[in-house]
């Protein structure tokens, strides 16, 4: 039965009709496929919409009708005190519904907010709706049915359960008896086979001590001569590996030095060149220096002839002094200025001079400043009117004093800017050869510096070969410490039988109790054969062999199968002795390794 019903009675009206018969009772329902059937349990779906409920009125069979909430066009809720309703669907179909107004008004208010309120709202509304008050002690009653019926099927379940618990139980203890005998049969097998063995094993101990000595003996000057041959093929290989290791570096000496060689050749050929433009330069300007030398003797002669000429020029100066003075007083008086104005010239020209040559100027020739056309000197005088200097008929020989004091200040002139520029040319001199003696110390600096690094890479392979010979050296001393202290725990004396026994013993071992394994409990292997080596195994047997012993006392792998199965007191002790064995048999892993 629904929880959500209505006490109420319809009527259909089609067509202005009215049905003559009555429908008791309306229930609203949800469409299972989308609400998953949990309407019943007041359980709504997240995506349920106002279309997939319906009311139904009647009680199911041929007098019931069907009205879906999407499908309801106006609800007519005028008359709901006086328990009076009516629902009119989209098809023009009217339901007239008659009740208690209670009734009538939770029907129109459930009819209304699943029309028109969202699904939040409407699943907590539909959470408190009840049904009527007629079906709620049904409901009651059918829900203690449900739960009585529940409750006889858990028992039955219950029930169920431990009859076939007790029947698993009886199975199990019938296979524990079953395999108990079973193993107490092979353990008695198995220990009639033991003592066997050990009585075989004891036979074989007797003889393998008649023989132990013979083979000891043989065994030791085989191994001696073993690893001597060892030892010598190890020094053999280190020798070459060290020979090819010096080919090596001594092919990368030869290539940096080739390179150094051509970087030297490089800055030779540079340096000639550097030396011959330098040579060339120096024979320009020893070639320039002869010339300023002709021309210094050239100016020499030069100056003697115009010596001698002022001295014809002052005689002849006087002598015109002289017939002036017979002249009239102006004439006198004439004269005494242009003596006094000559004089006056005279000192200035010769104070010129010492001038120049206290700032190093150098006397040179006229040819310097005007080619291989030997410059003449005029002397002209006051009452001169000719100013050329190179008239072939030589008029006029005495030149004025203005014309000296021109022709000198010009000269003076001309050398200070030949002065000026010789020392130009030497600083450009100079400060070329400053350079090119900066460039040469540069590659010399740099020559330097590729010898110093070749020096210290040369040392640094050095250092590298003196710590890999050391490096050999020490691993074919720790190798052969390994091989003897490795030989005295693999004396081969062992069995097949011998070594499927310890494993065995080690699985055995597995199901001792907790804490009750102590140090004499364990299999120990023999400390003269570690790996149960035998006489007939080959390189890749024993190396089998090591292998899983590695594997079986690992700290670590013991740890996490015997941890929890030895005693207390001893645990110690034991799992000390388990990392000393671990260690042995890592050794001797590396020895056979390098065989």
């Amino acid at each position: 039965m629904t929880p959500w019903c209505f006490d109420v009675d319809a009527k259909i009206e089609r067509a202005s009709i009215v049905s003559s018969f009555t429908l008791k009772h309306a229930a609203l329902c949800g469409d299972a496929s989308s609400q998953g059937g949990g309407f019943g349990n007041h359980k709504m779906s997240p995506s349920a919409t106002s279309g997939e409920f319906k009311f139904k009125f009647g009680d199911g069979g041929k007098t019931s009708h069907e009205v879906t909430v999407r499908e309801v066009k106006a609800i007519f809720g005028k008359f709901v005190k006086e328990g009076k309703l009516t629902i009119e669907s989209r098809d023009g179909v009217k339901m007239l519904i008659k009740g208690p107004p209670t009734e009538c008004a939770r029907l129109m208010k459930t009819l209304t907010t699943l029309k028109s309120q969202p699904a939040n709202a409407r699943d907590a509304y539909l959470k408190g709706l009840e049904p009527c008050t007629r079906c709620k002690e049904k409901c009651q009653v059918n829900m203690q049915k449900a739960e009585e019926k529940q409750r006889k099927i858990v028992e039955a379940q219950i029930a169920a359960h431990e009859m076939s618990a007790e029947k698993k139980r009886k199975r199990e203890a019938e296979e524990v008896e079953r395999r108990a005998s079973k193993d107490a049969a092979k353990v008695s097998e198995e220990l009639r086979s033991l003592e066997a063995k050990k009585d075989q094993v004891e036979r074989m101990k007797a003889e393998i001590a008649k023989l132990k000595i013979d083979i000891v003996g043989e065994r030791t000057s085989l191994l001696q001569e073993k690893e001597s041959l060892t030892q010598s093929r190890r020094e053999l290989e280190d020798e070459k590996r060290l020979l090819e290791r010096e080919k090596g570096l001594v092919q990368e000496e030869r290539d940096s030095m080739e390179q150094q060689l051509q970087t030297l050749k490089t800055a030779k050929l540079k340096n000639e060149e550097e030396q011959a433009r330098l040579a060339s330069q120096k024979s320009e300007l020893e070639s320039k220096r002869a010339n300023l030398e002709e021309e210094a003797k050239k100016f020499a002669d030069e100056k003697t002839e115009f010596e001698s000429k002022r001295e014809e020029f002052a005689q002849s100066k006087a002598q015109f002094e002289r017939e002036r003075a017979r002249e009239g007083t102006s004439e006198d008086a004439m004269a005494r200025s242009v003596r006094e104005e000559a004089a006056r010239r005279a000192r200035m020209r010769e104070e010129a001079r010492a001038d120049a040559v206290k700032n190093g100027f150098k006397e040179a020739s006229p040819s310097s400043f005007y080619g291989k056309k030997k410059a003449k000197i005029v002397l002209d005088d006051d009452e001169s009117d000719d100013d050329n200097a190179n008239t072939d008929n030589k008029e006029n020989a005495n030149p004025s004093v203005e014309d000296l004091k021109r022709q000198t200040l010009n000269r003076v002139e001309m050398l200070r800017k030949a002065e000026m520029e010789r020392q130009l040319r030497e600083k450009l001199a100079r400060d070329e050869l400053a350079r090119k003696q900066h460039a040469a110390e540069q590659q010399k600096n740099q020559t330097k510096k590729a010898a110093m690094e070749a020096k210290a890479a040369r040392e640094r392979r050095a250092q590298q070969e003196a710590e890999f010979r050391d490096h050999a050296r020490r691993q074919s001393e720790q190798a052969a410490r390994m091989q003897k202290k490795t030989r005295a725990t693999t004396v081969p004396t062992a069995t097949k039988a011998m070594w499927d026994s310890h494993l065995s013993a080690l699985e055995r071992m597995k199901t001792s109790p907790e804490g009750s394994l102590g140090e004499a409990d364990i299999p120990w292997p023999p400390e003269h054969n570690i790996a149960f080596f035998s006489q007939a195994d080959g390189p890749n047997d024993r190396k089998k062999k090591v292998t899983k012993a590695t594997l079986s006392w690992h700290p670590d792998k013991f740890e996490a199968k015997y941890g929890k199965l030895l005693k207390p007191s001893a645990a110690a002790k034991i799992k000390e002795r388990v990392r000393e064995l671990s260690s042995q048999y890592i050794e001797l892993r590396q020895v056979l390794a390098s065989t």
